[in-house]
């Protein structure tokens, strides 16, 4: 045995199991480390009982590495051996056996390995999340809980909301391993301890021991978790930055540390979760205002933050003519088809634009259907969720009947005006005249008799002069012109006459040369726009200047009427006069939209567009 004590000398120090056996693996030899390994002298005893070495092909490498695992203290130990003949003749004899352990190394790669392929799973469940429809968010977050308890080795995985009054926390989602049954689906708000509340978003609640876990006064671990659990994990699930619950995992088994890799994996399937939450709420509340939208009998649409059409009900698809509704159909592209470069166009483009922004908007747009032009009344009602816009309610009302009877309203108004001033300048007017010179003849026939009752007859002939002024002033208000022939250029003259003579008013006119509209009732009804106008202006802006310019913009021609007063946001009164009205109804009856509001640079601003053509109905 000379040599093997040489031997063992220079191998003696080597960190790996060393054996010499003979052709039925019986120990001959063993060195210092496989001494300490087996924590006894093994020599004769079988070394393929001893490090379950098998034969097998199976456990055999490339290399003619031969592989097997042990239990040892309760630890699984992976070992790889080598096998060397001693002689230098193959055959049966002694040979050396060099055994490695692997554990560490192997427990490694299967960790690399498993990390790849969960990245990868995970990856591909966060891809799966978008635009996810609503009837596959649950399956997809059992998914995910699914992941979370095998790669944690645990026995459950969980997500606890907080129902809807905030009292207690219920268990909606649920992932168990096959032996494992809960004994807890929720957990009263008062009976969590107040640490877990106080965490942050994200922030890991680590709980080695259940019982060690500090609980209000009334509470304790099985009223919190479910029997036989010694350890858990969980961190907040916080939504619009409130807390909705908790996901959380759960082991029978006790652990002291988790890896980083898994609080990393368990943050990132938090922050999944709560997107495939928000998409969930998001989607219900899309699905419940389609629903109401589609069956109501106006006509109605909703459509969501990116603009697309939702949903829309049968009266509005009918008016549209649209058939099956897609969901890509955007609300913007719908009016353009029916507006183009109709009055309004910009202006329902800004509205809509508006209402996705949070604002409530009412409007007017003229649509052109074929070879007839119809009068759209818009509401825009946001749906907003914690601040978050989900989509828009459009309701639409076809106002064009209610024009047409405005329009006759207004030609029985001028017409009647019209008689009126006619009555008093021609008739009224002379009869006062007449007797006005009665009265002066009364006069100088009373010189002789009384100088007294002379002069009260003269004073009686100069009220009725003055009253002749009155009424001839009226009259003129009344029937600006005694007939509708007059050219635009004529009844801008006329403007600025009634508003010099009457109102003592500093103006300023600024219209485009190149301007002239040849249409009468359209020059009519823009007088009377702009009459009421200053009108309104005197009486509610308490303005000293108004500024009237006129120009053509893309095929439309646009007015503005600008007074430096107060603005109508410090002027209720302004707002629900009756002569804002009635210049909207002027201004509908040429086919065209009014406008009031505050002017930017201060003042009420008052905007006309219209047509040079005639759209009226």
């Amino acid at each position: 045995m000379d040599d093997f004590r040489i031997l063992n000398k220079v191998i003696d120090t080597s960190p790996h199991i060393i054996c010499i056996i003979d052709e039925n693996y019986i120990i001959k030899w063993l060195n210092s480390y496989a001494l300490k390994f087996f924590g006894k002298d093994v020599t004769g005893k079988n070394l393929k009982t001893l490090l379950s070495i098998s034969i097998d092909s199976s456990n055999t490498k490339k290399n003619g590495v031969l592989t097997s695992r042990i239990t040892k203290k309760k630890k699984d130990i992976i070992l790889e051996h080598r096998i060397v003949n001693a002689g230098r003749k193959p055959g049966p004899g002694l040979r050396v056996v060099i055994t490695e352990d692997k554990t560490e190394q192997v427990k490694h790669e299967e960790l690399v390995n498993s990390l790849l392929q969960f990245e990868s799973i995970l990856t591909r469940l966060a891809l799966e999340s978008i635009n996810i429809p609503l009837k596959e968010i649950d399956p997809h977050i059992e998914k995910i809980l699914k992941l979370i308890t095998k790669f944690a080795d645990v026995d459950r995985s969980y997500i606890a909301l907080y129902n809807t009054q905030g009292d207690s926390l219920v268990i909606t989602h649920d992932w168990c391993t096959k032996n494992f049954k809960p004994s807890v689906a929720s957990v009263m708000r008062d009976l969590i301890p107040v640490s877990w509340k106080r965490k942050k978003k994200n922030e890991i609640i680590m709980i080695p021991d259940v019982r060690k876990v500090k609980y209000p006064k009334n509470s304790d671990p099985s009223k919190v978790f479910s029997r036989n659990i010694k350890s858990a994990m969980l961190t907040p699930l916080d939504f619009n930055s409130n807390r909705i619950g908790y996901l959380g995992l759960s082991s029978s088994t006790p652990f002291e540390e988790i890896s980083d890799v898994l609080k990393t994996i368990f943050k990132i399937s938090a922050e999944l979760i709560v997107n495939l939450y928000e998409r969930k709420s998001v989607n219900s509340q899309l699905e419940i205002a389609g629903m109401i939208v589609a069956k109501s009998s106006g006509m109605l649409a909703y459509f969501d933050s990116e603009g697309c059409i939702k949903s829309a009900s049968e009266a509005f698809k009918k008016f549209h003519k649209l058939g099956t509704l897609t969901h890509k159909l955007s609300i913007i592209d719908l009016f353009k088809k029916s507006l183009g470069t109709s009055t309004g166009a910009d202006k329902l483009l800004e509205s809509i634009n508006a209402a996705l922004k949070g604002e409530e908007i009412q409007t007017e747009i003229w649509l052109r259907q074929e070879n007839k032009v119809r009068l759209m009344e818009l509401s825009l009602h946001p749906d907003i969720d914690n601040s978050v816009i989900k989509g828009v309610v459009m309701n639409s009302v076809d106002i064009t009947e209610r024009v047409q009877l405005e329009t006759k309203i207004l030609e029985v108004m001028h017409q009647e005006r019209k008689r009126v001033g006619i009555a008093l300048h021609d008739d009224l007017g002379h009869d006062l005249l007449a007797v006005a010179i009665k009265s002066r003849l009364l006069s100088d026939k009373l010189k002789g008799v009384s100088s007294e009752l002379s002069e009260e007859a003269g004073a009686i002939e100069q009220a009725l002069r003055k009253s002749i002024g009155d009424v001839r002033d009226l009259s003129h208000g009344l029937i600006p012109f005694k007939n509708y022939g007059l050219e635009f250029r004529e009844m801008l003259d006329a403007v600025a006459l009634t508003i010099s003579r009457n109102y003592k008013l500093e103006c300023e006119f600024k219209i485009d040369p190149a301007l002239d509209i040849k249409d009468e009732s359209i020059i009519k009804e823009l007088y009377y726009i702009i009459d009421e106008a200053v009108m309104n202006s005197l009486k509610h802006s308490e303005c000293s200047a108004i500024y009237i310019s006129m120009y053509s913009q893309k095929n439309m021609v646009k007015l503005k009427i600008v007074d430096n007063g107060k603005g109508i946001s410090n002027n209720n009164k302004t707002e629900s006069g009756a002569g804002i009205e009635i210049m909207k109804y002027r201004a509908r009856s040429i086919g065209g939209l009014l406008e009031i509001k505050d002017n930017p640079g201060g003042g009420t601003l008052i905007e006309c567009i219209f047509s040079e053509k005639n759209n009226s109905i």
